[in-house]
């Protein structure tokens, strides 16, 4: 076992990733807030869309496209399929 720590001191090292600064860090830990309340936002948007379609006849639904079975999955899809940059941050 101690051979095989020696050994492992001896192998380079791999690429030490950079460390970031207190002001990196809490811009990057606003940015993933911000995404996430955004997500938040849109499938909050997503359900009360499902309940107010949920309510249409299968006819009514046919009309826009949709269909009963396949509804929350198709809300669900297009909710996750907005813009990656809708905050206007310029990020």
């Amino acid at each position: 076992m101690l051979f095989r720590v020696l050994e492992l001191r001896h192998l380079p090292r791999a690429h030490s990733v950079p460390t970031l600064t207190i002001c990196q860090k809490l811009k990057a830990a606003v940015h993933w807030l911000n995404e996430w309340i955004e997500s938040c936002a849109d499938h909050y948007a997503a359900a009360k869309l499902y309940e107010t379609l949920s309510r249409l006849s299968d006819a009514e639904l046919a009309h826009r496209g949709l269909s009963r079975e396949t509804l929350a999955h198709d809300l669900i899809r297009k909710c996750e399929q907005r813009p990656a940059n809708t905050s206007g941050s310029g990020q």
